[in-house]
């Protein structure tokens, strides 16, 4: 199974509330496909079949990783710019 075989296969997507390719599931997290990729392909393509062969167990685990809360991220983001100020 080639990488690139499903790209054109418009899916809906629940978090965006709109039809999406394929290509657009599994690059839109930087490059990572997205965490309900296994939850919204799986009536049109066999994605566990595709996750299996294109990615590691460990890439898998961490695509299926929660989001951090927002406000972890917020603080994240603050330490990021104070070590980044000139």
């Amino acid at each position: 199974m080639e990488k690139n075989q499903f790209d054109e296969i418009e899916i809906y997507c629940r978090r965006l509330g709109h039809y999406v390719t394929f290509k657009y599931c599994r690059s839109m997290d930087g490059g990572n496909p997205c965490r309900g990729v296994f939850d919204c392909a799986f009536e049109k393509i066999p994605v566990r079949e595709y996750m299996a062969e294109h990615y590691s167990d460990e890439e898998i685990a961490a695509i299926l990783s929660p989001p951090a809360s927002k406000i972890s991220s917020i603080i994240d983001l603050i330490e990021r710019a104070k070590k980044n100020k000139p």
